[in-house]
């Protein structure tokens, strides 16, 4: 009869790899609800009534203007002729639809 014995460095070179591939699993279920949560909020934000582009501008500067009072560099990054549309998604996703 022949017995089976795990030899001792293949068992210690797998179980690192088990742990990294349960570690990733996680990681993917943690992403699928970020994911999901993401696409709820944008079907949201699609039945949502537009905004009028003067709102749209008002509100780009209130953001811009609280972006500089708290010193962050990112406000010479974002360029001033941002189209009306991405200011849509923006405001839309960052205060969402109702306002």
């Amino acid at each position: 009869m022949i017995r089976l014995r795990p030899a001792l460095w293949p068992t210690l070179m797998s179980l690192p790899i088990f742990v990294v591939a349960l570690g990733l699993g996680l990681w993917q279920m943690e992403r699928r609800e970020w994911k999901r949560d993401i696409l709820d909020r944008i079907a949201v934000n699609q039945a949502a009534r537009p905004l009028a582009l003067d709102e749209l501008l008002r509100e780009r500067e209130a953001a811009l203007g609280r972006l500089r009072r708290g010193g962050l560099e990112t406000v010479d990054l974002l360029p001033e002729a941002i189209t009306a549309e991405v200011l849509n998604r923006y405001l839309a996703i960052r205060h969402g639809p109702e306002r």
